[in-house]
């Protein structure tokens, strides 16, 4: 990280999860879940009273340190601005990245979309002494989702939200499980770090990203055997597992093997309730995104109060990282009250 320094932190998650089933031992001996966040302190920073303070949420399987690249650009263009950053606060998902390791003998088969708003809620009460208002909410995807649900829970928490691409929305309006199918399949244990990196640097997928955020994956995104998921196993997989990763796509309940699996109402109930947001709400898109459809983008400005919503070119659902100068300046623009 170039424009900041960073400290590592490792608090309590919430307490209780949402679903039994969101650890292995449901509610009898329910564990006390970790979260890691990062704390990014712009260098040579003086405190200021008015200071802002951003709070952000990373995708679905994906990790805090991907989007240190669009952390960079975001200062840089606020410092330009003459706005005042106190610091940037990112957690890992306590099922994902770094906390999904901590926890990773804990974790059950439903993680709920609506316990990561709540472990917002308990970060920002541990930190408080370092997070006066106001505070900006922002969130990628999942962690979009996130931050407007937390806003919902605590109406006079931020002061302002920055939505990218989120998914708050009713799944109907999207086609199938198409996403959670991708995840299932993908290859997931490679038998040294050499060549897990030669693989992503080979897919189409990843061909988009801006090269420093595919770097920062590298770093971040692999993490060495044996886990919890491969407890026999030599070599290296994913820090985010991609069953997590699935079942933060979808809910199934019953049986082994006949389980019926559904979209997590937590979108919709989200959705539903976007009336009631109080803030003001920056909405992200990219023009090439299957999740911002032009029917469910509608739908959004429709439904919230106090929105505005820029939608970047070329960009597809992972605006961030495919486009982390461009989208940075959208939100530093909307956080100074600049027009976007």
């Amino acid at each position: 990280m170039s424009q900041f320094n960073v400290t590592t932190h490792t608090i309590n998650a919430s307490h209780i999860r949402e679903f039994p089933r969101g650890t292995t031992s449901a509610y009898a001996d329910t564990p006390l879940l970790k979260l890691v966040v990062n704390q990014y302190v712009p260098k040579d920073y003086t405190p200021k009273k008015g200071d802002m303070s951003i709070i952000f949420c990373h995708a679905n399987a994906f990790h805090k340190e991907l989007y240190e690249p669009f952390f960079d650009d975001l200062l840089l263009h606020l410092q330009r601005l003459s706005v005042g950053v106190r610091g940037i606060w990112a957690p890992d998902a306590a099922h994902q990245g770094a906390s999904g390791t901590v926890n990773e003998h804990h974790l059950g088969d439903q993680p709920s979309w609506s316990d990561l708003p709540r472990d917002l809620l308990q970060l920002i009460n541990t930190f408080a002494a370092q997070l006066p208002p106001p505070l900006v909410g922002m969130g990628h995807s999942y962690g979009g989702h996130a931050v407007l649900r937390a806003s919902l829970l605590h109406p006079s928490l931020f002061s302002t939200l920055v939505a990218i691409d989120p998914v708050a929305e009713e799944f109907e309006i999207f086609s199938g499980n198409a996403p959670a199918v991708a995840s299932a399949r993908r290859i997931d244990v490679w038998p040294d770090r050499a060549t897990a990196e030669k693989y992503f640097r080979s897919r189409k997928f990843y061909k988009s990203w801006d090269p420093r955020c595919l770097d920062a994956h590298m770093e971040h995104g692999l993490r060495e055997l044996p886990s919890a998921v491969y407890p026999d196993a030599r070599g290296w997989t994913l820090a985010t597992t991609k069953h997590q990763e699935v079942f933060t796509f979808l809910k199934c309940e019953g049986p082994p093997g006949q389980e019926e699996c559904t979209a997590h109402e937590a979108c919709g109930d989200t959705w539903r309730k976007l009336p009631e947001v109080r803030p003001k709400v920056l909405y992200i898109v990219g023009t090439e995104s299957p999740v911002s459809t032009e029917a469910s983008n509608k739908r959004k400005m429709e439904y919230t109060p106090r929105a505005e919503m820029v939608a970047i070119a070329g960009a597809g659902h992972l605006v961030p990282l495919e486009k982390p100068i461009e989208t940075g300046e959208l939100d530093g623009n909307l956080a100074s009250d600049k027009p976007c």
